[in-house]
């Protein structure tokens, strides 16, 4: 796939990647529910291109649409639009928590993580994006290298968990949006990073397309890294196009890889609202183990009530088509 940007990301198109970690977030950013249920049953006018009527009717044209009555449906969405609302809320308030506080939830968990799941997001390590639909979105920038970033600081802050880190040091990680090689401090804790992700035998698990996946694989191969690459594995890229492929594919590795009492963490943002529902429909948590996830904010501006409205719209369709759950798969925020 070509790309939208062909210059790699550096000082300059850093700037670009929306960066809301300090951001003050409350019910008044969320999209109104008024206007999501609006374009849920929105019918195409004459002249109006295809495509262009809402989620739940196309869901109805569609061949794996669940029957029932209009009168079910449409409670069923109502609550789901809610749910998702409420979640939305959760995601975006915890993920602005003091690194301080979400240091402590994590002490709490370290003993039982023992993979930690990534999977891709729009653009790649090196670009801020792809001639894809989120090109332009100001949302979405760089944002595969924020997450693929964020998974690589809660590996080294478990791992220093595990190692008995100060807590100045397990601070300096996760008070980072991403890694760069220009920071003092960092660096001088670049080898003590590797040899704890090391012993800590936490697996960190990258899923998603062939640049996606090539991407991670050069940055592993260079010199200046936190992560020893043979602590890293693959899933894909055959069989990669979207969201419900990886989340199979998770699901196929959890089952092997994860013991009774293990914990797996991801991190992420509100996508998680709809990859969650996924997971509960593809059983991705394995029984008797646990899912955490990392709550990760986006911006509260009006560039973010598409990509919200979106988020919302995207999953009420797939739960109506049966591609995904209408709850969650039971997990942990944190």
């Amino acid at each position: 796939m070509s790309d939208h940007e062909p210059v790699a990301i550096n000082t300059t198109s850093l700037e670009k990647i929306p960066n809301p970690w300090n951001d003050a977030f409350s019910e008044v950013n969320l999209p109104p529910h008024n206007l999501i249920l609006e374009e849920l049953y929105h019918v195409r006018s004459t002249g109006e291109p295809p495509g262009k009527d809402g989620e739940v009717i196309r869901a109805k044209q569609s061949e794996g649409f669940i029957e029932m009555a209009d009168s079910e449906l449409d409670i069923k969405v109502t609550d789901l639009v809610d749910s998702c609302l409420k979640e939305m809320l959760e995601y975006e308030t915890i993920a602005r928590e003091s690194p301080e506080k979400r240091l402590a939830k994590l002490k709490q968990i370290a003993p039982y993580v023992t993979h930690i799941i990534d999977r891709s997001a729009p653009g790649d390590y090196y670009h801020l994006n792809k001639d894809d639909k989120y090109k332009d979105d100001p949302v979405m920038q760089g944002a595969d290298r924020v997450r693929s970033d964020q998974t690589a600081i809660l590996t080294i802050v478990l791992s220093g968990i595990k190692e008995n880190w100060l807590d100045r040091e397990l601070l300096l990680f996760l008070n980072q949006h991403v890694l760069l090689n220009d920071n003092e401090g960092l660096n001088a804790l670049r080898e003590k990073a590797k040899e704890a992700v090391r012993k800590s035998g936490i697996r960190l698990v990258y899923n998603g397309r062939e640049d996606e996946v090539k991407a991670i694989k050069t940055v592993l191969n260079q010199k200046n890294i936190f992560i020893p690459k043979e602590c890293v594995d693959f899933l894909g890229p055959e069989g990669i196009i979207n969201t419900i492929d990886q989340t199979k594919m998770f699901a196929e590795y959890l089952k092997r890889n994860l013991n009774l009492g293990d914990a797996f963490l991801e991190a992420i943002n509100l996508q998680g609202i709809r990859a969650s529902r996924f997971a509960q429909a593809f059983s991705m948590t394995p029984p008797d183990t646990n899912y955490f996830i990392y709550a990760m904010p986006t911006v509260k501006d009006d560039r973010s009530l598409k990509y919200r409205n979106d988020e919302i719209r995207g999953t009420v369709f797939y739960a109506l088509t049966g591609k995904a759950s209408f709850d969650p798969c039971p997990h942990e925020l944190i």
